[in-house]
């Protein structure tokens, strides 16, 4: 958890004005709370959702080289209890061509995306591919935050 807390101290989508959108959201879990900067909040989709994804907009775009990824249950009381995300499809400005990715096993540790090389990024889509249930009825998993960093911020 302590990684997940310094990470979002070098957060680039917190200097500039977003807008966010999802396929579904839970109730009182809508897709800002993936950006708002807080591990408390999450991005939950709905349990019908056969193709959940979340849309992030940036006003001005940002050079970034590496994307973020903690899950919606970040915190200990929530693991096995919300449906854990396997494999996302990442898509990168207007990009047609996703980055496929498996993520952390740990639903703890965020799952770092290296981007290739450093791109500025105005647009983001995640899209999810895989899940595996959880222990509670109302099968819903999402995004705790998304984060994007620049390799230059990561050395500070």
């Amino acid at each position: 958890m302590l990684e997940a807390t310094t990470i979002q101290t070098r957060n680039l989508l917190s200097n500039v004005d977003l807008h966010t959108a999802a396929s579904s959201q839970a109730k009182n879990h809508g897709a800002r709370n993936a950006v708002d900067g807080l591990q408390g909040t999450s991005w939950r989709f709905e349990p019908g959702d056969e193709r959940p994804s979340l849309f992030i907009q940036l006003s001005k775009p940002q050079r970034a080289d590496t994307l973020s990824l903690s899950q919606a249950a970040a915190a200990r009381e929530h693991l096995g209890k919300l449906a854990r995300i396997l494999r996302i499809n990442v898509y990168v400005n207007r990009s047609s061509k996703p980055m496929e990715v498996t993520l952390d096993p740990d639903e703890l540790e965020p799952t770092m995306i290296p981007l290739g090389r450093s791109l500025r990024i105005k647009r983001i889509r995640i899209e999810v591919l895989a899940t595996a249930p959880g222990s509670n009825k109302v099968q819903r998993g999402g995004f705790a935050e998304v984060v994007l960093l620049h390799e230059k911020e990561k050395r500070r």
